[in-house]
């Protein structure tokens, strides 16, 4: 028995509309993949709340427009110091820190005031009741200052200001700071076998790299964080008298302190500060 011509199938036909067909089913579960996506990402990221102090992504960087006055913060995600909700950055951002607040990138982000020299800026990332996400610069180290109705506030770091009012340069590996230039942040002409006070360029209760140097007189020189209670040849930083130079780790307390001393004669000595560990962000 053979089939009319008429009776054979279109296959040519109907192999377009199959391929159509699953070519607009790929589309609408590929669209509906999307809208779960952004569901996910806007609702249950909100509602599914971040660890205290959580902190991804969202590494700052002198920014290379204006490296003395420009910081540039990569995305990322975190918990808001008040730990009641997550804040995301989906797009990278850079604010001035010579410049009133003002929102977007490449504008103003001081909170309040002008940039001062020799200064410590806290940076965070802020939100604003409506979602709108931005970066500025405060002197409270839990941005009281941040505009109106930017109630979100996250810790990204800090930054520091020369006699100029120029940002120093650092370079940056999860939560250690290296500055591009030490800071010399100890000068005694007559230090002694007494322990006395230092103050380290970093954040408060950091861990400190520093570098200790002393000229001819210097048997031996030694650092310690506040209310510990090495001898000097216990210290954290020890400076051998062949050598003139050392360098070490302290820990700073909330006023970026540390002690040091030396078990010679009055002499000069100089202390200065490398980098340091932000304690304060979980890397």
């Amino acid at each position: 028995m053979s089939l009319h011509p008429v009776q054979i199938p279109n296959l040519s036909r109907i192999a377009a509309e199959l391929g159509q067909q699953l070519s607009d089913v790929l589309a609408l579960s590929f669209n509906a993949q999307n809208e779960v996506r952004r569901f996910l990402r806007t609702h249950v990221s909100q509602e599914v709340p971040y660890p205290t102090g959580y902190h991804f992504g969202l590494g700052i960087s002198n920014d290379a427009g204006d490296t003395a006055h420009d910081i540039a913060v990569a995305v990322g995600r975190c918990r808001n110091v008040a730990d009641d909700a997550n804040v995301i950055l989906e797009t990278a951002i850079t604010k001035q820190i010579d410049a009133v607040f003002a929102g977007g990138t490449d504008a103003g982000g001081m909170f309040t005031g002008s940039v001062a020299a020799d200064t410590m800026y806290f940076v965070f990332l802020i939100e604003h009741d409506d979602g709108t996400v931005d970066v500025g610069f405060d002197t409270s180290n839990d941005g009281d200052n941040a505009p109106a109705n930017y109630t979100a506030v996250c810790y990204l770091g800090v930054v520091f200001t020369d006699g100029s009012a120029n940002i120093l340069n650092f370079l940056r590996q999860r939560n250690f700071f290296r500055f591009l230039t030490p800071n010399e942040d100890v000068i005694d002409a007559s230090v002694s076998s007494t322990w006395e006070t230092g103050t380290a360029t970093a954040p408060p209760n950091a861990l400190a790299q520093i570098a200790v140097y002393g000229d001819s007189g210097v048997a031996l020189a030694s650092v310690r964080p506040i209310g510990a209670l090495d001898s000097t040849t216990q210290g954290d930083g020890q400076m051998i008298d062949s050598q003139k130079s050392g360098h070490g780790m302290v820990l700073l307390n909330d006023d970026k302190q540390f002690e040091y001393m030396e078990n010679g004669g009055a002499s000069n000595l100089s202390i200065w500060t490398i980098g340091y560990w932000d304690m304060r962000l979980n890397g």
